[in-house]
């Protein structure tokens, strides 16, 4: 009903269409919360040097990423190659040996010093 009280303001009939097409998807879109997410700093991928087989899912939702491995994998002294999103850094670094056998908190921050963390899990497959 409020997009038909706007029509007598405008001046023609396609402008009215307009103005009650804008009013519409503006309604629409706050009916829809997005989630918050800070910065713009984003782990694009991950996986292991030398680790055959790996299937790696990143939630960029949760801050998650799901690492799956045969379960004979050495976890330990690994080196992740981490890409982050442009102008990104992330702690610690890429290539810096780990071990894989807990989950591993990792911090990106953006150019403006926002953060996000992403934990690393790793799950064992048959």
């Amino acid at each position: 009903m409020l997009i038909f009280s706007l029509l007598p303001v405008v001046s023609d009939l396609k402008q009215a269409h307009t103005v009650g097409l804008v009013f519409l998807l503006t309604a629409l879109s706050a009916c829809v919360p997005e989630p918050e997410r800070p910065g713009t700093a984003r782990i694009l991928e991950f996986k292991l040097d030398g680790v055959q087989g790996q299937a790696t899912a990143i939630d960029t939702v949760s801050f998650e990423i799901r690492l799956t491995v045969a379960s004979r994998t050495m976890l330990k002294g690994v080196r992740p190659l981490i890409q982050v999103s442009e102008g990104a850094t992330v702690t610690p670094a890429s290539g810096v040996p780990q071990n894989f056998h807990r989950p591993i908190p990792y911090s990106v921050a953006d150019a403006g010093g926002k953060r996000v963390v992403y934990w690393v899990r790793t799950v064992l497959k048959d």
